[in-house]
């Protein structure tokens, strides 16, 4: 098999769920909401690369940035839209 020149050299940073990033941005939303409205950012942890004009340009800034594993890409908006829908929902009948 070949690999890739560029290829990231580096592990693979395991899931473990978006708790600490979705902390990161509650707390860089006001400032991010003053100069970066509606452009997206990559976030592992608590640091964050961006802002892009699309999800495209965060997700691959934030692979440059963190290598291979699961980003935390978010567009900065002043509503949040929702995102999950638990598997326990029954739609309601008429």
């Amino acid at each position: 098999m070949t690999i890739h020149p560029d290829a990231p050299t580096q592990a693979r940073r395991p899931f473990a769920g978006f708790e600490r990033e979705a902390a990161t941005y509650a707390r860089l939303k006001t400032d991010l909401l003053a100069t970066a409205e509606g452009k997206f950012v990559a976030i592992v942890g608590e640091e964050m690369v961006g802002p892009g004009d699309t999800y495209g340009d965060a997700l691959r800034e934030g692979y440059r940035r963190f290598g291979p594993g699961p980003l935390y890409v978010k567009q900065v908006l002043v509503g949040e839209s929702l995102s999950e829908v638990p598997r326990d929902v029954i739609p309601c009948r008429p």
